[in-house]
């Protein structure tokens, strides 16, 4: 069983993934409503390009209307609007397999669909208010209103642990691309009495042995598939008539989870949810091939005159630590006609002003917080060149 923190509410058979096809012109591009069915799902239209006959990089068909937008006051398309993710709703799917940590069979967060980070605050009190959380039965963590890093409440440890018990509390994610899990801590334990430490599939990523408060945020990265992260607390064994000053107890606030996004254009339309286009659109073509083999990449549109441009924007948040951006492309543009550029944030990272003789590649680190990528085909004096696009894929960074 797993939860599915898009906004599923329903439980789904999961359909066999389709695989690509090549469209004829004028095809639409679907937006997933990620339930994993065959109902009908939002439709943007997006032009396609023409293949002119002996032509090995196609050039898009020129628009009815040739009037070129103001660079001052682009249109903006979106493709689609981002959405903020949904309470994870407690509904399980029906056949994902469960994984197993410590004896417990826990649920998965279904992030196949993610775009975007999720949180669980706790801020419904209860541990089943967002994530599907497990824990021991024996010495069970529970959320309480006694401390919290934001708002009321937080997840905590039980007191009074006996020696040579631990408690823990579980989590599962089912990630097709892997991300990572951020969480702040305050943890009043000392060794060698007590520990506490986060376990991803059984082995040991974090471990606190001293008292600390709420302060920085830790994090592990998640690979990709499904995975089991522990919160385990220890209480050690210790002979002798020595007692610690600390409790034990340990507290867990904000846990989120960055899902790392890939954006291949595959299977006839772009998922990306945080995704627009400024100006005239760019289009899917499955006619030039995309990079590695596969049937799909992005392409520019023509552009008409001079001192034109058009954009394809994502926005994502980057988690404190960072992220690293990498994408492929391939290029005929020619300065001084025409140019290719990446911003972040609006300041150019990377300039293409001669055409590529393959598919290149591009990575840069993204910096914490909202960053937005701006891939943008310019004209100078009206040039007639193409960028194509492919694997647009944003990892977020962990502490390790």
């Amino acid at each position: 069983p797993t939860f599915n923190p898009t906004g599923d509410t329903e439980p789904t058979e999961r359909k066999p993934t389709r695989q690509p096809t090549t469209r004829p012109e004028g095809w639409d591009i679907s937006r997933d409503d990620g339930n994993g069915d065959d109902s009908e799902d939002e439709v943007i239209s997006v032009p396609s390009p023409a293949a002119p006959a002996g032509s090995s990089a196609p050039s898009p068909a020129a628009p009815a209307d040739t009037s070129v937008p103001s660079l001052a006051a682009p249109a903006v398309t979106a493709v689609p609007a981002p959405t903020a993710p949904a309470d994870v709703p407690t509904t399980p799917q029906t056949n994902n397999p469960s994984y197993i940590i410590s004896d417990n069979v826990v649920q998965l967060i279904d992030a196949t669909s993610l775009q975007g980070v999720v949180t669980d605050g706790f801020e419904s009190g209860k541990l089943d208010g967002r994530f599907p959380w497990s824990t021991t039965e024996s010495y069970p963590w529970t959320v309480s209103s006694d401390g919290a890093r934001s708002g009321t409440y937080s997840a905590a440890s039980p007191v009074d642990l006996p020696p040579g018990s631990k408690s823990e509390l579980h989590l599962g994610i089912n990630t097709p691309q892997g991300g990572a899990l951020y969480y702040d801590v305050k943890a009043d334990v000392m060794f060698p009495w007590s520990g506490f430490y986060i376990n991803l599939d059984g082995t040991s990523k974090k471990g606190y042995t001293f008292p600390m408060d709420w302060g920085r945020r830790g994090s592990i990265s998640i690979p990709p598939g499904e995975h089991g992260v522990t919160f385990q607390v220890m209480a050690f064994d210790v002979e002798g008539p020595a007692e610690s000053s600390s409790s034990g107890v340990v507290r867990i606030d904000d846990v989120s989870f960055y899902p790392t996004i890939l954006e291949d254009f595959e299977g006839g339309r772009i998922r990306a949810k945080n995704a627009e286009f400024a100006g005239v659109p760019w289009s899917l073509d499955a006619t030039s091939g995309g990079a590695d083999g596969s049937s799909t990449c992005l392409k520019s549109p023509a552009l008409f005159g001079s001192n034109s441009s058009s954009k394809f924007k994502i926005t994502v948040e980057v988690p404190p630590m960072g992220g690293d951006l990498a994408f492929e492309y391939r290029s005929t543009v020619q300065m001084p006609k025409d140019k290719f550029m990446v911003k972040i944030n609006h300041t150019v990272s990377k300039m293409v002003s001669s055409p590529t003789s393959r598919w290149e590649s591009f990575e840069r680190g993204l910096p914490p917080g909202t960053s937005t990528v701006e891939f943008e085909y310019a004209t100078m004096t009206g040039g007639e060149g193409s960028v194509w696009l492919d694997n647009i894929r944003i990892t977020p960074r962990a502490r390790e």
